[in-house]
């Protein structure tokens, strides 16, 4: 990527964490957008392409940033309670591992909201109007750990198009049955009658 492009990308990839998480576009980005959807073809160019997985990148870089910060806050009380559980403050260790699905600890909750958020920007693009490989390179990357945090609080990372095909699966697979045990039905008592 060239151009504009090129250093809102690199100056984002500078950025610290907090940094990345309250991120906020400068202005010719809107623009550039505006501009590419008020083209007749814009949202069907290669500078479309590239514009669109630059920012989705970037975004999803951003939510990321928050669902990291969210894990960095809650690794860090735990380590507050068993530091004061060391000292003889309190009398149980709270560094055990809580039921992450039905916590209701705010940073666990933190946590969880913000691997929803990811999850759902991974599950609204649209690979029609990003680069080439994009998928492959860049979101497969991201993808299997935000599901495994996913995973821990049972949160659904099926897609939609995931669902609808399981669920034609299921279909078919009925169906198949019904007619599988209607043919034997019929044959035994065929051969019932015939006897």
């Amino acid at each position: 990527m060239s151009g504009p492009l090129s250093s809102l990308i690199d100056d984002f990839s500078n950025l610290s964490e907090e940094q990345m998480a309250s991120y906020n576009y400068p202005p010719y980005v809107s623009k550039m957008k505006t501009d590419y959807l008020n083209d007749k073809f814009g949202k069907d160019s290669a500078g479309f392409k590239s514009f669109n997985s630059a920012i989705l990148a970037i975004n999803l870089l951003k939510a990321c940033a928050k669902l990291n910060l969210a894990i960095y806050t809650l690794r860090d009380k735990y380590k507050a309670m068993e530091l004061q559980s060391n000292r003889g403050y309190v009398g149980v260790s709270y560094y055990s591992t809580p039921a992450w699905y039905n916590s209701t600890d705010e940073d666990v909750l933190r946590i969880k909201n913000s691997a929803i958020a990811v999850r759902d920007q991974l599950h609204g693009y649209s690979k029609k109007y990003t680069v080439d490989g994009f998928e492959e390179n860049f979101i497969n990357t991201i993808k299997y750990s935000v599901y495994s945090i996913c995973d821990k609080f049972f949160v659904d990372t099926k897609t939609v198009t995931e669902k609808a095909t399981e669920a034609g699966a299921n279909v078919v697979s009925t169906i198949m049955a019904i007619v599988i045990f209607c043919s034997l039905f019929w044959l035994v008592a065929k051969c019932a009658t015939s006897l």
